[in-house]
């Protein structure tokens, strides 16, 4: 009777073990075609891979790394991987927690000394979780009239962070993701650590992970070998762009699969392990209200078991998905461009959580794969509610000295700054408000008076970002500008 009982028990795990296998044999073939679209017609593509109790179950690559030169993407190619950085941040800021060199109930202004009294109310708990009311750099930067592909340092980045004068909310009071609370952070650990936030990063982040091949943009004049330009799909045709942007703590960080794949062990293990550090770099926080901020340090937290942080720059849509209680997690690097790339990723790391495929999704994302890339060119008219003469004139912002020059010109309406004309789409239902034709650049929202005269601008952009412009200027401007 023992022996027949063994022989079950022996039985029972041999077939549990094939069963194992078998999902992930099928699994595999899912997520291959699910991709695989990527290597058709010379297109960049993505380098995936999933780790399921610190083993690879997954991991292939698709597509090209260089369109020019025909170069396919491989486990060694190294993404910028834009705000999937945030994490290495968040571990070197819980390190330096734990060592008690820095402490997350402290104003930020001790570590960040004489730069802005709006800092003496911030706590640096605040920038971890982004709670501080901090304004988001980029889009003051692109509404200043500059574009991603200017050349911009840490140095730049910070000065405009420092030149705030007004917080977007009171600090605690909401949640408002930001690269700006970020980059406070990495100058912090600068300052902290009395070394650059670059070798800092390297000695205590990269090497105790293992991560040997992953290296920073310290300038746009960098040298990075075996990198990976990123594209975007425009004008019926795969554009390549430019990565000119240096920051510390939130960017800079260029990794491959190889590396990102033993940065998800690493944390895995160690959180299996019960490593301290890793416990606290998985802490949320409260607002003001007691309403819990879906946001640890440097991951996004997602239901009660999911940590994942994305990076979207210049074509680069890259994603760490991370579930500790299953010991899964996945990793995504792309140069596509794809606004979906990053969606079906969270698809394909449910199934080794749940052990199921959901095939409507999947069979959805391979749709909208081959039509963002056959996208047809909108010829549509603009069709506008009203005369155009009312928005015409000269609109400044004092704090940030930006000035924009609105007119019409052919029956549409434009927004001039010292570097480029931009075109604004008509908002239906909303006569005096306007899309920007300039990605991320916000919404453009006119103003009246009582008497009906337009008196001001309104830029409203994500994350909370809005710039007030007076009209200091009304007259006619010449239509054939």
């Amino acid at each position: 009777m023992i022996a027949k009982l063994k022989l079950l028990i022996l039985f029972s795990l041999l077939t549990s073990g094939l069963s194992a296998q078998n999902s992930i044999k099928h699994y595999t073939e899912i997520i291959d075609s699910l991709y695989s679209v990527f290597n058709e017609s010379e297109r960049p593509g993505c380098a995936i891979a999933v780790v399921k109790e610190e083993k690879i179950v997954y991991q292939k690559c698709f597509g090209l790394s260089d369109l020019e030169h025909k170069i396919p993407i491989t486990n060694s190619t190294l993404f910028g991987l834009a705000s999937v950085s945030k994490q290495f941040t968040g571990y070197g800021i819980a390190k330096l927690i734990k060592e008690k060199r820095v402490n997350p109930n402290f104003e930020i202004a001790k570590y960040l000394r004489n730069q802005n009294k709006l800092w003496d109310s911030i706590q640096v708990r605040n920038l971890i979780h982004h709670t501080s009311g901090i304004w988001e750099w980029p889009y003051l930067f692109l509404a200043s009239g500059h574009t991603f592909n200017d050349v911009i340092t840490h140095q730049y980045i910070y000065k405009i962070i420092k030149s705030q004068s007004k917080l977007n909310f009171k600090t605690g009071s909401e949640f408002q993701y930001g690269s700006s609370n970020y980059v406070l952070l990495g100058q912090l650990i600068t300052n902290v650590t009395d070394t650059s936030y670059f070798d800092w990063i390297n000695q205590n982040v990269f090497k105790p992970a293992g991560m040997t091949e992953t290296v920073f943009q310290r300038s746009s004049a960098d040298l990075i070998n075996n990198r990976v330009y990123g594209y975007l799909y425009e004008n019926h045709r795969y554009n390549r762009t430019t990565d000119n942007i240096s920051p510390q703590g939130t960017g800079s960080v260029y990794a491959n699969l190889t590396d990102m794949i033993t940065w998800t062990k690493y944390l895995l293990s160690e959180y299996a392990r019960k490593n301290p550090l890793i416990i606290q770099m998985l802490e949320t926080d409260t607002l003001n209200t007691g309403k819990e901020v879906p946001y640890a340090y440097g991951l996004m937290k997602r239901g009660s078991s999911c940590y994942w942080h994305d990076g979207v720059f210049q074509g680069f849509r890259n994603l760490i998905i991370l579930y500790p209680e299953h010991n899964v997690g996945l990793v995504l690097l792309s140069n596509s461009g794809s606004n979906y790339i990053m969606r079906s990723a969270f698809s394909v790391a449910e199934m080794f959580v749940k052990d199921s495929v959901p095939r409507e999704q999947i069979n959805n994302y391979k749709k909208l794969f081959r039509e963002e890339s056959e996208k047809k060119e909108d010829n549509t008219k603009l069709v506008y509610q009203q005369g155009l003469y009312d928005f015409n004139g000269i609109y400044l912002n004092t704090e940030l000295l930006i000035t924009y020059l609105i007119h019409e010109q052919k029956d549409s309406l434009f927004a001039e700054n010292s570097i480029e004309k931009i075109l604004l789409k008509p908002i239906e239902g909303k006569p005096d408000e306007f899309n920007s034709s300039k990605l991320l650049l916000g919404e453009f929202i006119f103003e009246r008076n009582e008497s009906g005269e337009v008196k001001e601008l309104l830029i409203k952009q994500k994350r909370g970002n809005i710039i007030r412009f007076i009209k200091i200027e009304g007259e006619q401007i010449n239509n054939n500008r």
